[in-house]
Parts: structure tokens; C-alpha cells; sequence
């Protein structure tokens, strides 16, 4: 496989290499390189991939919408108007949060947040005070510059290359219902990633324990 990959190139290795030209199978090609890029989005979890979106926390609600291009939320933040001290809020599980606020009609400052569905978190204990877009952040992984015919290179298509080739090969054999070869794609793939794991260290996201302490305007 070449060092890095074009998005002409890789939809030629993945005709060349499934042996398969239909016309049928070339139209799903770019849905296959994109479900290839959310694999390698969610097992790599790179923090240059992360951004801090804004959203609105409402007083006497415990759901909040998430951030529009969110992927992932990792960690919300509030922030005191007054003070300029933002506030961690850890993450839960959304059993946890329920337990510990039981009574939705309580209210206080947030301490916690947990996944509700695709949409929205839940916030507890159900929050006292409203906070604006300037007072709430997620830092969220976001979705980057899909790899497409107008965008014919990524940083993934350029930097794992070999690894973006084997996760399209697995989303390719899943297509073609070829489990021998579907088997050996995932093999491959799940070989390179100890590997490029090592490689971009520096760029996988760390985890920390949440700080339970406030943060300063200027933290």
C-alpha cells in the first residue's frame, strides 16, 4: 500500500483489491470509505480531532441539546457569569445521575452529565440557573474533512493510509458478503492498530480523573 492515499487511489485499490467493478458495488464505495473513517474516528479517539462547542444548559431542565457536530461529548463545562470560574461537570453513567438526583423537580448547581440518547445529555441534579453559549462548553470529538472527490486527500488518508485501506476492505468484503476475506480484512486491520497507536501517542486522548476542583477565568 502507498504511504498515503488519494481518494481516486483508494477507490481503485478497493475495486482492484475486492476484484469487483460492478457499478453497483463503485456506487457504495463512498458510503463504505466513510464508515471506514468513523471506525478509525471512534478506535483512535485522536484529541486533534476534539473541539469545544457551545450549548445551552436551562434552569429547571436536566436535558440539554448537544452540540451540533458532536460526535462525542468527553467533559461539559459551566461557568459562573459572575466569577468567570468554570465548573467540570465528570461524566456518569445514566443510571448514576439518576440515582443521585432522583427528584427532577430539585434544583441546584450541576455536578454530573450523562449520554440520553443521540440528541441530548442529561444534566443533575436539575439545574437552578440558565447557562448561555457563553457559560457551557463540551469538549467534543468532532466529525473532520470527510475524504470525497472534491476532497481527494485527509490527514487520515495521508497519515494511515494502510489502516484507512483495511477498515474500507472490511466495510467492502461486509458489502460483497465475502466472510473469508471480511475476517481477513479485520485481522489486518486490528494488526495495524497497536502500531499506529504507538506512532501518534502524542495525539491519543489522555485519560484523567475529573477534577472536582473550579477553574479559574484564566484556567
Amino acid at each position: 500500500m502507498a504511504l498515503t492515499l488519494t481518494y481516486a487511489q483508494l477507490v481503485s485499490d478497493m475495486s482492484d483489491w475486492a476484484g469487483d467493478n460492478d457499478p453497483e458495488y463503485v456506487a457504495e464505495i463512498p458510503a463504505m470509505i466513510a464508515r471506514a473513517e468513523s471506525r478509525i474516528l471512534k478506535d483512535l479517539d485522536l484529541e486533534i480531532w476534539e473541539q469545544d462547542l457551545s450549548m445551552t444548559i436551562s434552569a429547571g431542565s436536566r436535558t440539554a441539546t448537544k452540540p451540533t457536530d458532536a460526535i462525542f461529548i468527553h467533559e461539559i463545562f459551566i461557568r459562573d457569569p459572575s466569577t468567570l470560574t468554570w465548573k467540570q461537570l465528570p461524566k456518569r453513567s445514566f443510571s448514576y445521575c439518576r440515582v443521585y438526583a432522583p427528584i427532577e423537580s430539585a434544583t441546584g448547581e450541576p455536578e454530573f452529565f450523562a449520554e440520553a440518547d443521540e440528541d441530548d445529555v442529561t444534566i443533575v441534579p436539575t439545574p437552578a440557573s440558565t447557562y448561555n453559549t457563553s457559560n457551557a462548553k463540551a469538549r467534543c470529538t468532532v466529525r473532520p474533512s470527510a475524504l470525497t472527490a472534491s476532497n481527494t486527500t485527509t490527514w487520515i488518508s495521508t497519515n494511515l493510509a494502510d489502516l484507512l485501506f483495511h477498515a474500507c476492505m472490511i466495510e467492502a468484503h461486509n458489502y460483497l458478503k465475502n466472510p473469508a476475506k471480511l475476517q481477513e480484512a479485520a485481522s489486518m486491520y486490528q494488526s495495524l492498530l497497536p502500531g499506529v497507536t504507538r506512532e501518534i501517542e502524542d495525539t491519543i486522548r489522555k485519560r484523567y480523573r475529573a477534577l472536582n476542583s473550579q477553574i479559574g477565568a484564566d484556567g
